[in-house]
């Protein structure tokens, strides 16, 4: 449509991947594109970034890259979360799915 090669990924912006309006979707890295999706539906929690660790505590963590980021031990799994979604905002802007 704008007569270039599209990048290697396509990000759709409201999530819903067989809405393929132009407006919404963005180019993206691999890294944003798979910071753009939802909660995983083994995630126990239903709770994005927020784990029941082996102590009984609830961990936030974020993936970066190739990289997960500790981000704490917390004692409740809403507070792990708010965690994980302070670090993805800040790390992935508007593409930070929570």
């Amino acid at each position: 449509m704008t007569g270039e090669d599209p990048p290697s990924e396509i990000d759709h912006r409201n999530r819903v991947r067989t809405d393929n309006r132009w407006t919404n979707l963005r180019a993206a890295d691999r890294t944003t594109n798979m910071a753009n999706i939802t909660v995983r539906a083994d995630n126990k929690l239903r709770l994005k970034g927020a784990y029941r660790d082996h102590t009984g505590r609830y961990r936030a963590q974020i993936k970066i890259g190739e990289r997960r980021i500790h981000l704490g031990r917390f004692d409740t799994p809403e507070a792990a979360h708010e965690a994980y979604c302070k670090a993805a905002l800040e790390h992935f802007g508007d593409f930070s799915a929570t």
